[in-house]
């Protein structure tokens, strides 16, 4: 299974593609540093020219490229060496780790959403094994009801001038046998699947949201994955 990712924006759970993003985010940071040295050295060469003071004038540029660079999206105070994650959604970026301890509340709220469809799966499991382990004891309980209507009859057969006796049974003796098998192997099933149903949904109940994400949602690692 793919590491995994929740948008801190739309709180959409989707599958990490880090890899992809890292090539344009380092492009972006060339671009920036670029544009901004060049927006610098312009203008304190003017300055100059003119006779104003040129390392205000290049303080007062570079001030001018930052701010125009953080309203398209090119903030080159923002850009870093970090690991930078997008929606593929809502196209958000962000820098912070994936980690559940360090979830907004739109992220915990997913986390919460997949924790209860998580329950109501296994509560529907736990239900239908109820179901079979009941349905099996029905049908143990019928086929010892079959057994106990059984009909044994003597029958003589002479052959050769040597007779000998067999007994004959009704249908309730040879549908018994294979009905009783697959009813006990069902209602054993059951039984277990049942235990073990139970168990998991009270386990995940009890889970906190953190719990919950670190061993079923298969998040990026902050300490592996980075």
């Amino acid at each position: 299974m793919p590491k995994m990712v929740i948008c801190p924006k739309c709180g959409r759970y989707q599958e990490d593609t880090r890899t992809i993003r890292k090539v344009g985010v380092a492009a972006k940071k060339i671009a920036v540093t670029a544009g901004e040295f060049t927006l610098k050295v312009g203008a304190k060469a003017l300055a100059s020219y003119v006779g104003l003071d040129g390392d205000f004038a290049q303080f007062s540029a570079g001030r001018v490229g930052s701010e125009a660079a953080k309203q398209i999206g090119l903030n080159s105070d923002d850009i870093s060496d970090k690991v930078i994650f997008k929606c593929d959604f809502c196209k958000h970026y962000w820098e912070e780790m994936n980690s559940p301890k360090n979830f907004n509340e739109i992220q915990i709220k997913t986390v919460e959403e997949l924790k209860e469809k998580k329950c109501n799966e296994d509560k529907g499991s736990f239900i239908l094994s109820l179901l079979l382990l009941v349905v099996s004891s029905f049908f143990i309980w019928l086929s010892f009801d079959i057994w106990s209507r059984r009909i044994a009859t003597e029958v003589s057969h002479t052959l050769l001038g040597i007779t000998t006796t067999s007994t004959d049974y009704s249908w309730h003796y040879y549908v018994f046998w294979p009905l009783v098998i697959i009813s006990c192997i069902s209602a054993l099933w059951g039984l277990f699947s049942t235990i073990g149903n139970y168990g998991e949904y009270k386990e995940l109940k009890k889970m906190s949201y953190i719990e919950y994400a670190d061993i079923y949602m298969n998040l990026v690692d902050e300490n592996k994955d980075n």
